[in-house]
This record gives structure tokens, sequence and C-alpha cells, in this order.
């Protein structure tokens, strides 16, 4: 394994800026909704919304160090607030979809997080923690064409902001990102990931699995979590290959969105392999039949990639 050279200055939003310049109309992200719905963006695309929105975050007192919260499902809006802080040397700070006002309210408050970035199925639960959270200012309502109260439309107020990059304030050291542990015995720790190390965990993931540029992650695992963050987002990013973010992990459709999609990576949980596995009517012969054979891997999560390539072999054996 290589080791990350000292010094190493790289960030996020250079690094999606130097794919928007290589490869500007290369699909990076295709995200499918529960609704089956489907989105895709291009590099050159993403980078255009992320600079909207980091002038938007900007103005809203948001820049290098400030801390800001992202309470939403896999989905573009997801990565566009990832790039847009990396712009601006901001801190973003994910929450599952699925935490409660008491645990979104610890988060934010230990955080600092002044702003957040949500969608309507998650603002009352936000709105309820804010009660507990005064740090908290302005929330940011995604993936919405109707208001609500207690929070701004997003797109509305991106009306005007300019696509241009604003001049970038990060460093390869700064603080990227803050993820939260679970909190199972005791309260939750904020762990600090920098930017360069986000690209170094992307790299030694595409050395391993050997990723090209036409390689596809499914991702089916959160966007908040680490494996998603790290191993599939980074590496595609670093590697120019793309991304398939399923808005939720579904085991009865996760073979079927694979073909469609035409996925050579997944990342799962042993326990959602298994889910997969126990649909009515399947076994392993059958999901592995629907899985066309430029799918290489599944990497079971929770292993380095080393340490998997045995049991991603039995699962890929009758499709490589």
């Amino acid at each position: 394994m290589n080791e990350r050279p000292p010094g190493d200055d790289r960030t996020l939003a250079g690094a999606l800026r130097q794919r928007a310049v290589d490869t500007p109309q290369e699909t990076f992200i295709v995200a499918e909704t529960v609704a089956g719905e489907v989105r895709s963006v291009t590099f050159a695309g993403l980078a255009a919304r992320a600079s909207r929105l980091a002038r938007l975050l900007r103005s809203l007192g948001i820049g290098h160090g400030s801390r800001f919260h992202v309470h939403l499902p896999n989905c573009v809006e997801f990565a566009e607030c990832l790039f847009a802080s990396a712009q601006l040397g901001a801190v973003m700070v994910p929450t599952s979809p699925g935490s409660t006002p008491d645990d979104l309210a610890y988060v934010l408050s230990h955080s600092a997080a002044a702003v957040s970035v949500t969608e309507p199925a998650l603002l009352p639960g936000l709105l309820e923690a804010r009660d507990l959270a005064p740090e908290l200012g302005e929330v940011l309502l995604a993936r919405s064409r109707q208001s609500h109260a207690g929070s701004r439309l997003l797109e509305k107020a991106l009306a005007g902001e300019s696509e241009e990059p604003i001049r970038e304030q990060a460093r390869g050291g700064d603080t990227a990102v803050i993820l939260y542990t679970s909190g199972t015995t005791g309260w939750p720790k904020g762990v600090e990931v920098s930017h360069a190390s986000l690209l170094f965990a992307g790299e030694v993931v595409a050395q391993a699995l050997r990723m090209r540029r036409d390689d596809r992650w499914l991702v089916a695992l959160p966007l908040f979590h680490g494996n998603a963050l790290y191993y599939s987002t980074m590496s595609a990013l670093v590697t120019g290959a793309s991304l398939v973010l399923a808005e939720s992990f579904e085991p009865e459709r996760w073979a079927e969105q694979v073909v469609r999609h035409g996925a050579t990576l997944a990342s799962l949980f042993a326990t959602q392999l298994r889910m997969v596995l126990a649909q009515p009517g399947t076994g392993v012969e059958p999901v592995l039949a629907c899985v066309p054979p430029s799918t290489r891997r599944t990497w079971p999560s929770g292993r380095s990639p080393s340490s998997s390539t045995g049991s991603a072999a039995r699962w890929s054996s009758c499709t490589a």
C-alpha cells in the first residue's frame, strides 16, 4: 500500500475541478429515488452546482472552518453540499436520516453547525432538534419546490448565484467532514477527516480494486457513513469513474438496479448480501444470473480491500 506523501495538499474541490476540466461531460452521479425517479449529473454539472451552493453558503456566513449540517438520504444534493463545502474550506457534518430529534440536537450543538440542508420528509425532526440547538440558524430545504414553515427553499435561494468557482480556501490537511459515531456506548464522537485523507482512502481502494474510468459503483450504503463516502465516492472521484446512488438499500431491487445501471462494483455488509440472496424465489445462482458479467466484485463492507478478496471472489466467481 502506498503511503500518503507528507504535505499532501490536494483538496476535494481541486479534484472535482480537475475532473470537470478533463472529462466535463462524463457522468459522475446517477441518483435513483425509492419511487424510481432517476437524475444524472456530469462532473462539470456537479462542479457548477457546487459553486452556486458555495456562494449561497458564504452569504449565510459559512466560511473556512465553519461547520454546516447535511441531513439527507443518498442524492445528488448530498454531493453538491460536500463539494460546495470543500470550495469554502468549511466542514460538512452529515447525519443519518434515521436520527431522532435528540440525536440531531446533540450533533448540532456539539458541532456548532450554523446552517442545515435537509428535505421535506426529514424537516419536522430537524425543526424539533433546532429548538434544542440554538446555534443552528438557517434551514435550507432541498428536493422540494413547495415552501415549508421554518425553512427556506434551496432552489429559490440559489437563483441568481454564479456558477463561477470561488477562490478556494481549503488546504489538504484541513478538515473536510466530521462523521459522528453511533453513540452506542456513550455520546456520539465526532471524527474529523481531512481532504487529503479522503482522497488517499479513495486511491487505496481504487488501486486495490484495479478501478478504471468505465467502472460504476452501486452505492446503497448511506453517504453519511464512512464506507460509502471513503471507499465508493472517493475512489470514483480519483479515477474518474461513476456512482449510482440508491436513495436507500432495497434488497428486492438491488440486482435489478445493478443490471439497469450497468454497475461494476458494489459494497454491502454481509447482512445485506444475505437479504439480497433471501428474496423470494432467489438464491445465489438466480441472483448472479441477473448480474451482468461486467460486475466484477462485490466488496463486503467492514473489510479492507486486501482482506475481502476471498469473500468477494466467491460472490463474483460466476460473473468475472
